[in-house]
């Protein structure tokens, strides 16, 4: 735990938002692969109205 110890010493609190940020990032970066892989061809309930595909055809 050397480096934990001189980071925190070093840095003190401001190490703190900055690991919650990249937990965070990492974290969004796994949800945003994970929809792309899921990739199904229904309409998201989110999708805005005048983006959704004609029923019409």
């Amino acid at each position: 735990m050397g480096i934990l110890d001189t980071l925190v010493g070093t840095f003190g609190p401001f190490l703190i938002p900055v690991v919650v940020f990249a937990v965070g990032a990492v974290g969004y970066g796994l949800l945003f692969a994970l929809n792309r892989a899921r990739g199904t061809d229904e309409v998201s309930k989110w999708q805005a109205a005048d983006d959704r595909p004609d029923e019409r055809e």
